[in-house]
């Protein structure tokens, strides 16, 4: 626990943490589903060459759609309706609701080398069915998890290496 820097209690809220303007990109490095007792984990670990990204946790539906990346253009002017609804999309997830993780400014990508693929991966835990990254625009990585069931969340941000860890229950 000497590497917890911040706990946020269950909740059934979403759950931001705005970023600082000037925070530099974090690299998600790899993210690992577990399952514990009484909770399923979802554990983001990112490079140490920039602190955790800031993050926005919620529940949604089914049917609903999520945004891929900030919905603004190059310049940060928002985008015409057009692009709006061209940057939305409904998860095609397995679950009876879907945890939707917006992290930045955060990716995947950097120099060429590529830490995740955009895809999805089945698991055969309590809660969760389904998940994986849905997009990667703007400086925003977005994870979608199918849930079977499940609608308290809690945070976790751990230091050395700089992890978040998301539980659901």
């Amino acid at each position: 626990m000497a590497d917890l820097s911040v706990e946020l209690p269950w909740t059934t809220n979403s759950i931001n943490r705005s970023p600082n303007p000037v925070a530099p990109r974090s690299m998600v490095e790899s993210v690992e589903v577990t399952a514990h007792e009484g909770f399923d984990r979802m554990t983001f670990t990112f490079s140490s060459d920039a602190p955790a990204p800031s993050y926005e946790i919620r529940l949604v539906r089914p049917g609903l759609a999520v945004r891929c990346g900030e919905g603004t253009d190059a310049e940060g002017d928002p985008q015409d309706e057009e692009a709006q609804q061209a940057a939305e999309h409904t998860p095609e997830l397995a679950g009876n609701q879907f945890l939707v993780l917006r992290l930045r400014p955060a990716r995947i990508i950097d120099q060429g080398r590529r830490t995740m693929s955009i895809e999805t991966e089945s698991y055969d835990l309590a809660l969760v069915q389904e998940g994986g990254i849905s997009c990667d625009a703007d400086d925003v990585v977005t994870w979608i998890v199918g849930l079977k069931k499940g609608d308290n969340v809690r945070v976790l941000e751990m230091r050395s290496p700089p992890r978040l860890l998301i539980d659901v229950r």
